[in-house]
Parts: C-alpha cells; structure tokens; sequence
C-alpha cells in the first residue's frame, strides 16, 4: 500500500518528489491546458547529494551536478491502477554514480543538468555502476490525493 511504501522510504532515507512543474504539467495534461510541454520520455542519474525540492526545474536547481547521464525509455511506461512505471537501461560501457534518479519532459538529446526539464526525482540513492553491465532501473510514480 502507499502508506507501507511511505514507511519504507522513510525507513531506507529513500527521499522522492514529484516537483510543482511535474504536478502542473500532470494538470496541465489532465485539463488539456494549451501549451503543455512534451510528455515524460526521459530518465536520468546524477551524482548529486541535493535533495530534490518542489520548485526545482533542472538537475542543477539545489546545486552543482558533476555527472549526469541520461536514457530514453525502453519501452511507453505502463499504468496499473494509479502507479505509472518508467524504465531505462544504461548500457554496458557506461561507468555511472547514481546518487539521484529523475524523469524529464524532453528527448535525451536535450537533458543536461540545466536544461528545464525536470519532472520528479527520487533523491538518496547509492550506487556505483562500472563498465562492464547494463543497468535498467524502473522509476514508479504514483498519482493520489494528498489530502
């Protein structure tokens, strides 16, 4: 349950938030509010220690970012109930650490640590990812009433 996945987080110091540009996009789609930016096609990691906060727009809103890399996703994100899952491999050759995981509304081609494009991301990560492996890593946002 949510709760259950809340206590965990809590638990583990797992830190993820969907920014207010995220929220505002998701009620801008919602609405079919004209001028609403491209849909969430990207993932990232970044070595930043930053947590996430509500008004960042980029990687670099808390910070300076030394390393991100970014991935489009492997396949369209699929929904089962109000959970949307995102998922992205980053391949062998790539030598990454992962310290932040963050969705963005643009190609690959356009993120970097400053680009605007910032949509959620799950801060407090631990990971260290050598040359040799793919990574694929699944990013679950869920949609509820915050009430």
């Amino acid at each position: 349950s949510l709760r259950e996945v809340q206590r965990f987080r809590r638990a583990n110091g797992i830190a993820a938030k969907v920014v207010n540009r995220g929220l505002q996009l998701a009620g801008d789609r919602a609405s079919n509010v004209a001028g609403a930016g491209a849909v969430i096609q990207v993932m990232s990691v970044d070595d930043s220690t930053v947590a996430f906060a509500a008004g960042d727009t980029a990687l670099n809103s808390g910070g300076a970012v030394a390393t991100e890399s970014d991935a489009a996703f492997d396949s369209t994100p699929t929904r089962t109930g109000q959970v949307v899952s995102h998922v992205a491999t980053f391949g062998v050759g790539v030598v990454l650490t992962i310290k932040r995981i963050a969705l963005h509304n643009d190609t690959a081609a356009n993120v970097t640590t400053s680009s605007t494009t910032l949509i959620a991301g799950a801060s407090g990560q631990s990971l260290v990812k050598d040359a040799t492996y793919s990574l694929t890593i699944t990013m679950k946002i869920t949609y509820a009433d915050a009430s």
